[in-house]
């Protein structure tokens, strides 16, 4: 009888063992696969740097933006960021600029930086932020620039027009970030000069060259051509006596180059500390 009761006590706590075990590899699965969710999360908010909240642009349009955001991005190591909201954030545009960006991951891990331009359509306002090493690509005078080109856009409601001229300028500020000398103060983009744009000059100066040559012409009706120069003489009225040239001095003027000194003058980029203690550059603004 004492046999049976050890042999049943024996089987009990190899079923109690048994149940922990089982309770335990479900408890570590139940984690693992949470994590694996959460992550998945991540990268899927990560993934999509269109984050069109006030619907203003149509679904082909957000793609094509999409598509040339992601390339930039592929290319250059930085998240170039779009984000729009329908109504009033509860603090600036700024700062919900800057909680995208600390949600959503972007300037960490896979890529060293980051910039978004974002719209809120509830104040009519938008704003730039910048992290990581977006801050020194994007420098104050380079966000006032690009923010001069997609600004009238903005005010005339052609939003697609507004991000396209976004998407486009990130793409050159971050390629010439790469060369070390990023757009600042007296190194701005040039605007490209096209085939089109030296047919237009070269008819606009045809024109006024007509222009004024047909006024010209006007004005000297009473005068006629003349075939010799000396119809323009009077008669007998020249009588030269004595030739003779005469060496008299020569002056020789030298007048010292000034150097232009000023390389630069101030320049660079702005940062402040936002909420959890990211750095950040950026500027804002209304439309």
């Amino acid at each position: 009888m004492r046999e049976h009761t050890r042999s049943s006590h024996a089987a009990f706590c190899g079923y109690r063992s048994f149940f922990a075990v089982l309770v335990l590899f479900m408890v570590m699965s139940g984690l693992f696969l949470g994590r694996t969710a959460a992550a998945s999360e991540t990268l899927s908010l990560k993934s999509t740097p269109v984050l069109d909240g006030a619907d203003l642009l149509t679904p082909d349009e957000e793609e094509a933006l999409e598509k040339k955001l992601t390339e930039i991005r592929d290319e250059y190591g930085t998240d170039v960021v779009a984000a729009t909201s329908s109504c009033s954030a509860s603090g600036s545009a700024g700062e919900e600029a800057e909680r995208i960006l600390v949600e959503n991951g972007f300037g960490t891990s896979d890529t060293d930086g980051a910039v978004i331009l974002y719209i809120d359509m509830g104040s009519r306002s938008w704003s730039i932020r910048t992290r990581g090493s977006a801050i020194s690509a994007f420098t104050d005078a380079g966000q006032e620039y690009i923010a001069g080109q997609f600004r009238p856009y903005l005010s005339s409601g052609e939003y697609n027009k507004a991000f396209t001229a976004y998407g486009d300028l990130s793409g050159r500020f971050l390629k010439q970030a790469a060369t070390g000398k990023p757009y600042d103060i007296g190194n701005m983009p040039k605007k490209q000069f096209t085939f089109l744009h030296l047919l237009i000059a070269l008819a606009t100066g045809a024109a006024i060259a007509l222009v004024i040559v047909l006024i010209m012409k006007s004005n000297l009706k009473s005068v006629h051509f003349q075939a010799g120069a000396a119809d323009y003489m009077q008669k007998n009225s020249f009588h030269l006596t004595r030739k003779e040239d005469l060496f008299l001095y020569d002056t020789v003027t030298r007048v010292k180059r000034v150097q232009n000194e000023n390389r630069g003058g101030g320049g660079g980029s702005s940062t402040h500390m936002g909420s959890g203690g990211h750095t950040f550059g950026g500027s804002d603004g209304h439309f």
